[in-house]
């Protein structure tokens, strides 16, 4: 390692959010602060980078320096990475070596543990520069870095750095508002709300208060509408179905059951094919699937052909979907009734 690099990490250094670049902090991926006036130094709020951030006080005119150096004369982007718990925005005055750029608006994040980026590109020559961020109004944001992705840095190895996944869907308490990780345009970390047609998750928004359960069910003997991610709320009491793509990423969500109770496990049983749901308060409940109009159609096509049948075979002398008959084994009385099956599966 070089002089200035820690024989020690700090954890939060080698987490890399969804979309973000996983650089070594010796040599990263963004620009710290290198001087100061008038904001001061803060750990309060969590999720910032390296020792803390700086919090701009209620002077007009206060100021951070990032320096800088581009290996030649092609514009950069640049991001700011900023926290404003506040309700409204927070601009930012951009200078570089003593002449202003731009003026970056910064607005409501939703907390001050919520950050977000502010992104601007620098058509600026080779050499040297220092970049100031100048507040124009009497309060400003709380300020991490300045990322530079465009410019040199050292990837982290990989057996040192962790991705940060955020949840696949989550919700609100006493609001029906539930939402699933998105990146914006520029591939930082968002969030799209479910409900508005430009979300990429169909469905209708809900509240709940402790997420219960889960269970990846992907069993024939489920209709396609409810085979994916069933999950509960304990307080709430229903049991709603994610659906997923070939990719395992959300398509749409859907209530289940409105009515289950203080759910606080589901599984699935992969011989019966029923779900298993625990109550806390209640005995435990089993959720049958519907009987299917085609059980002989084991690879969901639509039809009863050559693949059902190995599927079929795959599955000798054991319990699960291709023991057509129900007694517990598949064998030869299966394929008999496969075979009376064959052809085109009713509608």
């Amino acid at each position: 390692a070089d002089g200035d690099c820690p024989t020690r990490f700090r954890f939060r250094d080698l987490l890399a959010e969804e979309g973000e670049i996983a650089s070594n902090p010796c040599d990263p991926a963004w620009l710290d602060p290198v001087a100061w006036n008038g904001p001061s130094f803060d750990t309060v709020w969590a999720g910032f980078t390296g020792d803390g951030y700086l919090d701009f006080g209620s002077t007009v005119g206060e100021w951070i320096d990032f320096e800088v150096t581009i290996p030649d004369d092609e514009p950069r982007d640049f991001a700011i990475r900023f926290a404003n718990g506040s309700t409204i925005d927070r601009p930012i005055q951009v200078l570089v070596d003593g002449f202003v750029v731009t003026t970056l608006s910064m607005p409501p994040t939703g907390g001050w543990t919520r950050w977000s980026k502010a992104w601007m590109t620098l058509p600026l020559p080779a050499g040297p520069h220092t970049i100031r961020l100048r507040t124009t109004i009497s309060n400003g944001p709380n300020i991490d870095r300045i990322d530079a992705p465009d410019l040199p840095f050292t990837p982290i190895d990989a057996d040192l750095w962790r991705p940060h996944h955020r949840p696949t869907i989550d919700w609100k308490h006493a609001a029906n508002e539930a939402r699933v990780p998105t990146l914006d345009a520029a591939g930082a970390a968002a969030f799209s709300i479910i409900g508005p047609s430009a979300s990429p998750v169909t469905g209708t928004g809900f509240g709940g208060a402790c997420a219960t359960g889960g269970v990846i069910v992907d069993d024939p003997r489920w209709p396609a509408a409810y085979r994916g991610l069933f999950f509960a709320d304990y307080i709430y009491g229903w049991i709603r179905v994610l659906n997923l793509d070939a990719e395992g990423d959300p398509v749409s969500v859907s209530g289940f059951d409105n009515t289950a109770g203080a759910i606080t496990a589901i599984t699935h049983d992969p011989v019966s094919g029923h779900l298993l749901a625990i109550r806390w308060d209640e005995n435990p409940i089993r959720i049958i699937p519907p009987a299917p109009a085609c059980p002989a159609d084991l690879d969901g096509d639509g039809e009863v052909r050559g693949g059902d049948l190995g599927l079929l075979l795959a599955g000798w002398e054991r319990p699960g979907p291709s023991d057509l008959d129900g007694d517990g084994t598949t064998a030869g009385s299966d394929i008999g009734l496969l075979l009376s099956m064959w052809g085109v599966c009713p509608p």
